[in-house]
């Protein structure tokens, strides 16, 4: 059985079986899958390069400055957005690929934040909520603005992650 191997950009690499054995066949095939990959590619149907931590808060922080009603967010809340990214930034590393994040880390996260891990101090549930909070709202907005034809995330983990309480 002969197979296609491609790499795709975000998503490692792609191996399919061809269902049959015939050489010139796949050769044929895989010159026009090239062909029709190139069309793609120059209509810009292909997402970038993945998305970081650091240039998803940057993005937000550059792009998302009103509320949905139209008003202007508050300089408070702009530097909450900005406090945000760098504690997760810290804990995750800025170049950290937002879709590889998983909920144990998530969790992590928690733990850390919660034993000072970002300024020594340790800090209570309602600051680990509102870290949390914001992070969600950053992800929410990035599966809803768009580049070209495709969302700058398709999902993320804090969907179905449940924000702990105050327990304090």
């Amino acid at each position: 059985m002969l197979y296609a191997s491609a790499w795709l950009p975000g998503g490692g690499e792609s191996r399919r079986s061809l269902g049959h054995r015939d050489r010139e066949r796949a050769i044929r095939e895989g010159a026009a899958l090239l062909k029709a990959r190139s069309r793609i590619e120059a209509r810009g149907a292909f997402p970038g390069a993945p998305l970081t931590l650091a240039d998803l808060f940057a993005r937000y922080g550059r792009e998302a400055r009103t509320l949905p009603d139209g008003s202007l967010k508050t300089d408070a809340y702009l530097r909450h957005i900005t406090a945000t990214g760098q504690a997760l930034a810290k804990c995750f590393g800025p170049d950290c690929v937002v879709e590889d994040l998983r909920p144990d880390r998530i969790h992590a996260y928690v733990v850390w934040r919660r034993n000072g891990g970002l300024t020594g101090k340790p800090v209570g549930g309602n600051t680990i909520q509102r870290d949390l909070g914001m992070f969600k709202a950053v992800l929410n907005w990035a599966c809803q603005r768009y580049e070209g034809q495709h969302p700058l995330l398709t999902g993320h983990v804090m969907q179905n992650f449940r924000i702990p309480g105050e327990k304090d």
